[in-house]
């Protein structure tokens, strides 16, 4: 990508989009010497081979949630590098992996990002097999509403088999207000996995 007068409305991929090959991945990064600004949400849908790297998602002036979205609908997503992305004022959690159904991402690289101002989760893996989550920073991260106040700079939930979680930084995280039910603030949370 090249830098642009307006931020990038966001990426947004179909089921048409061609998925690289393990020698040949398909990368989106910036051109050489440029600092575009992508403006919207990055959704990344059934692609397998790709790397996604060095851009600046910024969200500040929507309200847009995940920054980055790596996630499978039709079938598994293979081989996904998240890699030096700089995600801000996400609605959600700012780089989330997998999606609520039987589908999974295998071997998934998260790794070298900064995540600020997301709310609920930084980094959010939802089954996923030998992914690896790796020197990340997150910070500032802010409550969820409603019920239950969740808070975690990282969250892995539901049959993540062989992930790996190392070397990332979480800071700065808030005391969630009182609710109705239980609150909940973690550096990293991992449950049903």
């Amino acid at each position: 990508l090249r830098e642009s007068e307006v931020p990038y409305p966001g990426v947004s991929t179909t089921v048409d989009v061609a998925s690289g090959t393990l020698a040949e991945p398909i990368v989106l990064e910036p051109a050489p010497g440029e600092a575009p600004i992508v403006g919207g949400p990055m959704v990344f849908d059934n692609v397998s081979h790709w790397t996604i790297r060095g851009l600046t998602v910024d969200l500040r002036q929507v309200s847009a949630s995940p920054g980055i979205d790596v996630r499978s609908t039709l079938e598994a997503t293979v081989a996904v590098r998240v890699e030096g992305n700089t995600v801000l004022e996400s609605a959600g959690p700012g780089i989330r992996l997998g999606l609520f159904e039987d589908l999974v991402a295998r071997d998934v690289v998260i790794r070298g990002n900064f995540v600020r101002g997301a709310v609920g989760s930084g980094i959010q893996i939802i089954r996923s097999t030998d992914a690896a989550v790796l020197d990340n920073i997150v910070e500032d991260v802010t409550c969820t509403s409603g019920e239950f106040k969740l808070q975690s700079g990282i969250v892995v939930i539901l049959e993540n088999d062989g992930t790996e979680i190392a070397g990332n930084t979480i800071r700065a995280l808030r005391v969630c207000e009182d609710g109705p039910s239980m609150n909940h603030v973690q550096g990293i949370r991992v449950r049903s996995s």
